[in-house]
């Protein structure tokens, strides 16, 4: 379980979601499609073909998967996408952030997870005043 930010998106097809962030983002995606994911989903890894790189993917939050039936992030059940960002990608989380609150409005921060590899636990830090602040 990698650390990472998850934001919400609704009002766009994953094409036009792929497109906007390719060019925010300076990456480039692949269409991909798991079963586990839900059906249909964009990658964008930091090592292309190393599947242990840091990813940026968008996945459709309510599955299409007749193996994999339900909500990817079920507390976000407002969002049809979820972009769901490593944290040791480039660009960096905070980069990104700042990137889609300013140029991507329509882009929703909605919370970041941190693995705490001490305790062996997920911190979990909700967006609040611009600012991810720590909730669990």
């Amino acid at each position: 379980f990698p650390s990472h930010d998850i934001y919400g998106i609704n009002g766009k097809s994953i094409d036009k979601i792929k497109i906007e962030l390719e060019k925010l983002l300076n990456i480039q995606f692949e269409d991909r499609y798991s079963d586990y994911l839900g059906g249909d989903y964009c990658l964008a890894s930091s090592t292309p073909g190393d599947y242990s790189s840091s990813e940026v993917k968008v996945i459709k939050n309510l599955s299409d998967s007749p193996i994999n039936e339900g909500w990817y992030e079920e507390d976000f059940q407002d969002f049809e996408y979820i972009l769901e960002i490593d944290d040791d990608f480039s660009p960096s989380p905070d980069e990104v952030f700042e990137i889609i609150s300013t140029q991507a409005k329509d882009i929703k921060p909605l919370v970041r997870r941190i693995l705490n590899k001490e305790k062996n636990d997920i911190l979990i830090f909700k967006l609040t005043n611009n600012k991810f602040e720590l909730i669990i």
